[in-house]
């Protein structure tokens, strides 16, 4: 017979960020649930890619032609891309001592 004390089984957590900063929070979180029982199931990263204004475009299309254009363009692919690292987490029992 198993007697169930937490009332929640199943729960969502999301970490935003770069995708080491979300998976270093990620880290210290699942040690702090797993002390409690709980297990990550699954994860999901979704990244949103760098963000640049419409100004900058602009201005690295219109710099396209000099030898600045060309070596800016790189960056506008490399950006630090941030994102949201979602995990779920499932009660496994009490951890044993």
């Amino acid at each position: 017979m198993v007697h169930m004390t937490h009332s929640t089984q199943v729960f969502v957590e999301s970490y935003h960020g770069t995708y080491q900063q979300a998976h270093a929070t990620f880290r210290e979180a699942a040690a702090r649930h797993g002390a409690a029982g709980y297990q990550p199931t699954s994860q999901n990263w979704v990244g949103q890619g760098p963000r640049w204004g419409c100004f900058s475009c602009a201005l690295i299309i219109i710099l396209l032609i000099s030898i600045i254009g060309i070596l800016l363009l790189p960056f506008v692919f490399l950006g630090r891309n941030k994102g949201t690292l979602t995990v779920t987490y499932t009660y496994i029992g009490a951890p044993r001592a």
